[in-house]
């Protein structure tokens, strides 16, 4: 670059003249920069059209093209009290008889009123449940819930809703609440005794009905049971949990060994700590000495730690409480008098010294810690394998297989329980025979699932919602028995004539039907072809607003220096009104335009016949009636919500109520078509991206040459400038040489 004498001789305004010079030589950059801005907001406005395009094309389009996509029900039913009815896509027309038979419950137990005034932190002896010092066992779903005096109301209802009920307890009502999770047979639960003090616990908790014990399978099973049943089953238990008490010992054992390997890391890094210097040092400054144990140094130094921070934080206090003006105690003068002296304060230096000192020894007291801990639960595990060991031996096959065997204080253990089952369950259904009623007003609802007779088949849900070929039905209330059929049975099930010797009845409630129609759904098919109409309407009139727009000829993108002279509202209608017309004319809009009329004006094949749009009274309106840029869009005549078309006759409506095939058919051929047309049209090609209808690729390459004709500008503007300021220095030194001359001459004439 030249060097640059801004007018040291000649007095003159060097630089804006420069720049007068250069300016009128940055005109073709400066155009270039317009051009450039005006192609960048044309891709910003062919991206933002693109977008809309696209989503019709891939939603709406692709949507309508699907006959599937009409196959919208109707579906009525004559008595909604009954029930109430959906009907998906797969519906059958025609008309079908419902009676809802039996409606789903969920399996529930209200517990008897207690005594007292009992709350959740009442116990089971406080309760009057079990007898403080004893325990007992009950039951839930096949899980065993243990308890004993002491376990509370709320511990109790907690260990009920881990076994997968629903359970509370109302203190104002005095009452436990359970109920199964779900509705349905299948998702009953079961509660049983599961020894005699569970059996106990569960009448004293009032948790025991007359149906619940009696209709109880777990209770039936167990009473019932002979003593070969018996010992058979406690047989089978005794070896599964002989095994199971097996694999339990190797899982301790291996952990043991984990375990002890753990410990052996750890004495290895402590003796390593032991000696290294940091460890050292830390004890030397806490005890010079030499005399203290490591836990001696450890006592001492939180001592110090602990009198250091209550000596500062009552400094603090003080000092700030008598700043503040407030009167100090005759012992609170004292004591300040006594933290303030240097030999004090000097001590509280060394704190963090202490801190470091006590985690460096604190390191090193953890890893004794961690090792006691292995020890203590390496001891735990043994006594528990020592325990498990005298419920099973082992034996070993020719191959070397371990087998666990039962061991008589395993079998003896199981035998003596299972009795205890067997005995719990009779006293329990005893119990319940020797019930007049429900105990102490609790009652039991069992969980059922719900039944319909749909044209005379039985259908069960567990809810009291059922899917039967494409209908949805929700059972609201039963139906009512319109009469009753008795038969009879022998006792191998065959029927038999009335009065046959030893036969049973068996009676049969029939019930009233209502009525269930299910049609074609007019009005939903009606909806997505006007759906279809408006979306499509939208996208046409815009697409006709930008290609129709007016000139902005004479109008171009401002510099920063144009705009500084304008408001902001100038410049931004000045830039409106270029980017409204940024897509005018533009041939690539054009050809769009025109695939999409020419695809919705075609005309398709209906069992047979030549069909257009106007045959469903849906066409453009007159073009001296259609405002400007809306002549593309359609009306449907008939339409209540086109105040154009709305007193016309609904030819669309009529035809679909008529031939909803018919109707689907053309509209699938027609979306079909323009969806090939667009689709055609977003290939991929040398100058467009895939799903792009404008040339992309191409708007970009003549946006980044822009970008590398205004760099080329730049550079010779540069140059400009720096020729121009390389004649003004040249003239400056002439200049300056001149009139050194003229001082000598002057100086020499005196």
């Amino acid at each position: 670059m030249s060097i640059r004498l801004t007018g040291m001789a000649s007095n003159l305004d060097t630089d804006s003249m420069v720049q007068e010079l250069v300016k009128a030589s940055s005109a073709k950059k400066e155009t270039l920069e317009k051009e450039q801005t005006a192609l960048g907001w044309k891709q910003k406005a062919w991206s933002d059209l693109n977008t809309k395009i696209y989503n019709f094309f891939n939603k709406t389009l692709d949507n309508m093209k699907y006959q599937g996509s009409y196959g919208k029900k109707s579906t009525t039913i004559a008595d909604t009290s009954i029930a109430t009815v959906v009907a998906g896509d797969s519906a059958v027309n025609g008309s079908q008889k419902l009676a809802v038979t039996q409606l789903a419950t969920s399996g529930y137990l209200t517990g008897g009123k207690l005594s007292g005034s009992n709350t959740a932190s009442t116990t089971m002896a406080g309760l009057g449940a079990i007898a403080e010092g004893e325990t007992a066992a009950i039951d839930v779903n096949g899980t065993t819930i243990n308890i004993n005096g002491s376990t509370t109301i709320q511990s109790f209802v907690s260990q009920l809703n881990d076994a997968g009920v629903n359970a509370s307890f109302d203190a104002t009502n005095q009452r436990f609440f359970i109920s199964a999770k779900e509705s349905g047979a299948d998702a009953d639960f079961t509660i049983a005794a599961h020894d005699a003090n569970g059996l106990k616990a569960l009448q004293n908790m009032k948790l025991m009905t007359a149906g619940d014990a009696t209709n109880n399978s777990d209770y039936i099973k167990w009473a019932n049971m002979t003593d070969e049943e018996l010992a058979a089953e406690a047989t089978t238990e005794s070896a599964k949990r002989a095994n199971a008490f097996y694999n339990s010992v190797l899982s301790l054992q291996s952990s043991n060994e984990e375990l002890q390997k753990e410990k052996e890391k750890l004495a290895a890094k402590k003796s390593d700590y032991l000696a290294s210097d940091v460890y050292k040092n830390a004890m030397k400054e806490t005890d010079p000495s030499g005399i203290n144990t490591l836990e001696d140094n450890l006592m001492l130094l939180k001592d110090k730690i602990s009198t250091i921070e209550e000596e500062t934080k009552s400094y603090a206090e003080l000092s700030a409480k008598k700043e503040a003006g407030e009167t100090l105690t005759a012992e609170e003068e004292a004591k300040l008098a006594e933290l303030s002296t240097d030999e004090k304060k000097a001590s509280w230096a060394s704190l963090d010294t202490y801190k470091k000192n006590l985690n460096t020894l604190q390191t090193c007291a953890d890893y004794d810690t961690s090792m006691a801990n292995i020890d203590t639960t390496i001891a735990t595990n043994n006594t528990t394998i020592a325990d498990y060991q005298k419920y099973y031996n082992t034996t070993m096959d020719a191959e070397g297989k371990v087998t666990a065997n039962a061991t008589d204080l395993m079998k003896n253990t199981v035998q003596t329980e299972f009795e205890n089952k067997r005995t719990t369950a009779k006293e329990a259904i005893a119990a319940a025979n020797g019930m007049t009623g429900d105990l102490n007003g609790a009652a039991r609802i069992a969980g059922q699932d719900a039944k319909i007779q749909l044209n005379g088949a039985e259908f069960t849900s567990k809810t009291n919602s059922f899917t039967v070929n494409g209908l949805t039905i929700t059972a609201n209330a039963l139906s009512d028995i319109s009469s009753t059929t008795t038969k009879y049975y022998d006792a191998d099930g065959n029927e038999v004539p009335e009065g046959t010797a030893g036969a049973t009845a068996k009676t049969t409630n029939n019930y009233k039907t209502t009525a269930i129609n299910t049609t074609d759904d007019v009005d939903g098919i009606y909806k997505m072809i006007k759906n279809f109409f408006s979306e499509y309407n939208t996208l046409i009139n815009e697409m006709d607003s930008l290609y129709n727009a007016s000139s902005s000829k004479g109008y171009q993108p401002l510099t920063s220096e144009e705009k500084d002279s304008m408001t902001d509202t100038e410049v931004e209608a000045w830039e409106k009104k270029i980017k409204d017309a940024l897509l005018r004319k533009d041939s690539t809009l054009g050809t769009t335009i025109s695939n999409m009329k020419m695809s919705m004006m075609s005309s398709f094949t209906v069992d047979g016949k030549t069909t257009s749009l106007s045959d469903y009274g849906i066409e453009t309106l007159g073009y001296f009636l259609a405002a400007d840029n809306e002549k593309g869009a359609y009306h449907i005549a008939g339409d209540s919500t086109d105040t154009n078309t709305s007193e016309a006759e609904d030819k669309l409506k009529t035809a679909i109520a008529n031939d909803p095939s018919g109707v689907v058919s053309f509209f699938t051929q027609l979306s079909t078509a323009l969806h090939e047309k667009l689709n055609a049209q977003m290939g991929r090609t040398t100058y467009s991206s895939f799903k792009k209808v404008y040339e992309d690729k191409k708007m970009q390459e003549e946006y980044d040459g822009y970008t590398t004709k205004i760099a080329a500008q730049e550079k010779k503007l540069t140059a400009l400038e720096d020729r121009y300021y390389s004649q003004f220095t040249a003239m400056e030194v002439a200049m300056s040489k001149l009139n050194s001359q003229q001082s000598s001459l002057s100086s020499l004439l005196g």
